[in-house]
C-alpha cells in the first residue's frame, strides 16, 4: 500500500503531532519584502517557505553555474577548439545576476522575464555569431 500522510496537528493512534509555529519569520525579512513588492499576500506558512528558498537560492545558482561550466568544458573537448576566454566569466556573471533574484512563489511574470533576460545575456555572444 501507499504511504500514510497525516496533517500537522492531527492524531495518529494516541500520539498527537505538534503544531509548528514560524514566529521567527519577520515581516521585514527579504522574503516578506519580495512578497510585498510583488503585490502578493501570504501567511506565515508561506513566508517560511520563501525564507528557505531565499537562503538556498544562491547555492542552487552556484551549483547550476558549475554544471553549465562542466558542459562547456565537455563541449570544448568535443569541438577540439577552445572557447573564448570570457565564456566562464559570462557564466559567473549569469549566476551572480540569477542569485540576486530568488525564485518567488507563486512564480511571477516579472521573475520569468528577468530570468529570460539573464539567459539571453548569457547566450548573446553565441546568437550573434549565428
Amino acid at each position: 500500500a501507499g504511504m500514510l500522510v497525516t496533517p500537522v496537528g492531527s492524531s495518529v493512534g494516541t500520539a498527537t503531532l505538534p503544531q509548528v509555529a514560524f514566529s521567527h519569520v519577520s515581516r521585514n525579512s527579504p522574503a516578506s519584502q519580495t512578497v510585498a513588492s510583488n503585490g502578493l499576500t501570504t501567511g506565515k506558512d508561506g513566508l517560511w517557505m520563501l525564507e528557505v528558498i531565499a537562503g538556498f537560492w544562491p547555492h542552487i545558482c552556484k551549483f547550476a553555474g558549475s554544471k553549465i561550466k562542466d558542459k562547456l568544458t565537455n563541449l570544448q573537448l568535443q569541438m577540439g577548439q577552445p572557447l573564448p576566454p570570457s565564456t566562464y566569466g559570462d557564466v559567473d556573471q549569469f549566476t551572480e545576476r540569477l542569485s540576486r533574484t530568488p525564485l518567488p512563489l507563486p512564480l511571477t511574470v516579472s521573475w520569468i522575464n528577468t530570468l529570460m533576460n539573464d539567459v539571453f545575456q548569457l547566450l548573446r555572444p553565441v546568437v550573434q555569431k549565428v
